[in-house]
């Protein structure tokens, strides 16, 4: 083929792709403009649903069937509102409770959090429960390892922290090279 056939077709295609402005918008104006808008608006509609769902996950109770006054301690110690229940998943499921736990006697006794995941408020629930749980939990291993004479540290032997160097601006591209990016605030 010859070159001066394939610059003279290019330029056609190219001169009826400007002309055309349903083009021109699908090409410039939803890519520039309304995907990062609607990755906006979702995002900040999803972070609004997940503070709602974490205030109203303060204010409901949760359902507890357990016999340890600890584990029932730890929850309002946490500020957790409990509220007796036969049946956890009914009223997990019916949304009388954000969440259920349930003690189940053995060795070790077992702890069950029931959540509804397809609910925002009842995850926030169990998240909450699973938090007051998991300190009650630490505290009790210390506890235990100092009364053997053990020291706390055995449990952390070192600590992580991250920090950012990174000056005013700068960033790291999705490949990792880094960029300047310059702002006015």
């Amino acid at each position: 083929m010859r070159l001066s056939i394939v610059n003279a077709i290019y330029r056609k295609e190219m001169l009826d792709l400007v002309r055309d402005r349903r083009t021109l918008i699908s090409m410039v104006a939803v890519p520039v403009l309304v995907i990062p808008l609607l990755l906006n608006v979702s995002t900040r509609l999803m972070s609004r649903i997940q503070e709602k769902s974490e205030e109203e996950a303060k204010s409901m109770a949760v359902a507890v069937r357990m016999t340890t006054p600890a584990l029932r301690e730890a929850l309002e110690k946490a500020q957790i509102q409990i509220v007796e229940k036969d049946d956890l998943k009914d009223a997990v499921l019916t949304k009388t409770a954000a969440a259920g736990v349930e003690e189940i006697a053995g060795t070790p006794v077992e702890v069950r959090i029931y959540a509804d995941n397809s609910n925002p408020t009842s995850s926030a629930a169990a998240a909450r429960v699973r938090v007051a749980l998991d300190d009650f939990k630490d505290e009790k291993v210390r506890e235990s390892l100092r009364g053997s004479g053990i020291p706390d540290s055995v449990l952390t032997p070192f600590t992580l922290k991250r920090v950012n160097i990174a000056g005013r601006g700068r960033w790291r591209g999705w490949r990792g090279e880094a960029c300047w990016v310059t702002c006015c605030c």
